[in-house]
């Protein structure tokens, strides 16, 4: 377990929030280590027809002082077995039981955690995304003194700044990515079909006990395309977008292929993209607002060779592919659940990992992507892994503008 439970408990007791419940796979995830494959992958109705198409439960209990307390149905128990310094609690009947008495729920079981923990008349946050509305409802039922606020806000929120384990991970990822995708993309010849390198990087993430999170290409009409069928030409200059999932977290980079040298104006308006990431990580520091980031992205676009069919953007990494915070255009929406009301427009914090993209899309002409991650540190930012080549050329040394 490798969750930044410091910043969750001083962030809980800035919140008066006596405990924390995640009801969804991914905050599951993150506060306990547990992976919930079958929980992600399998609704009530795909084991029972007669209920309803819902995620298969799992829950996950943080206190201010208790450890994580895991509840999880018993036929998956074993999965959970080695996740050490947690409290592992099952619900439901194991697979093979001779057992006919009636099992608990899954709300019972929580509701049995809870009580054990002293959080019978207490704050609890709870994530409230449907079908969790319909399962706290039962759970309010059954603790009738408690005070149950949605929390969905406050655990991105948590997550947004990472811990030395959770940034060493995340640098394996990036690593077993990048050196994925410039293997996969030195099989583009031209009449070689896409889809054969969209594959070869499925296969090449996987030696290194990564999976495939997207493989996008920049396509002649201006879109982004997965899982393109199309045969390379001489000519083509292609935006590329590629990202991976290790161990619970997520990679997100870019580059582009070029089938030859590229002719002058798709090298500036390149070198314009590197420019523009410079200007950005050079303004990811901790205490200025995400929207400085882009701010400056876009002011460097726009000194430079086809800004006009340029774009800058930015968002932070972890368990999920697109997370807290959002680098983007200057706002005063709000961020709010019923426990915390944050700017959208978020401080940078030191330990957040934020990747950057600046790309480009000439319809009928060309694409180009350049997109990177960078760990925020307090006086500045530093790149998650050294940067790959902003062009790459098959056979021939990739260029860094």
């Amino acid at each position: 377990m490798i969750a930044n439970l410091d910043r969750a408990r001083d962030l809980m007791e800035s919140c008066e929030v006596d405990a924390l419940v995640a009801t969804t796979p991914d905050n599951v995830l993150y506060l306990t280590g547990y992976e919930g494959w079958f929980e992600r992958r399998n609704s009530e109705d795909m084991l029972d027809p007669l209920s309803r198409a819902i995620q298969f439960p799992s829950y996950a209990v943080l206190t201010k002082s208790d450890r994580p307390a895991l509840i999880v149905v018993a036929s998956f128990g074993a999965t959970a077995a080695g996740l050490g310094a947690i409290d592992v609690q099952h619900f439901g009947r194991p697979v093979g039981s001779p057992d006919t008495k009636s099992a608990p729920s899954a709300i019972e079981v929580l509701v049995q955690v809870l009580k054990q923990r002293g959080l019978v008349d207490c704050r609890i946050g709870i994530e409230l995304r449907a079908p969790a509305s319909d399962r706290a409802a039962d759970l309010g039922a059954r603790l009738p003194l408690a005070r149950l606020d949605d929390c969905s806000v406050l655990l991105r929120y948590i997550r947004a700044v990472k811990t030395a384990d959770e940034i060493r991970l995340m640098r394996e990822c990036a690593e077993a990515s990048q050196q994925a995708a410039v293997t996969a993309l030195a099989l583009a010849r031209p009449g070689r079909d896409m889809l054969d390198i969209s594959t070869a990087y499925r296969v090449e993430v996987a030696r290194y006990d990564a999976e495939l999170d997207h493989f996008a290409w920049g396509v002649s009409d201006g879109g982004i395309a997965m899982q393109v069928s199309s045969a390379l030409k001489e000519t083509d200059l292609c935006y590329v977008d590629f990202g991976c999932r290790r161990r619970g977290y997520f990679s997100d980079a870019g580059l582009t292929l070029a089938m030859r040298e590229p002719r002058a104006d798709a090298l500036a308006a390149i070198d314009n993209l590197v420019r523009s990431l410079d200007a950005g990580s050079a303004a990811l520091q901790a205490g200025r607002p995400a929207s400085a980031c882009q701010v400056e992205m876009t002011r460097a676009l726009h000194t430079g060779s086809a800004s006009e069919h340029c774009s800058a953007s930015g968002h932070g990494l972890g368990v999920q592919v697109r997370d807290l915070p959002f680098v983007a255009p200057r706002t005063t929406e709000r961020l709010r659940d019923q426990c915390v009301d944050l700017p959208a427009d978020l401080p940078l914090e030191a330990g957040m990992v934020i990747n950057l993209e600046a790309s480009v899309f000439v319809a009928g002409e060309y694409s180009a992507n350049v997109e990177r991650s960078y760990v925020v540190r307090q006086h500045g930012a530093e790149l998650l892994v050294s940067a790959p080549p902003a062009v790459l050329m098959p056979g021939a040394q990739g260029r860094t503008p």
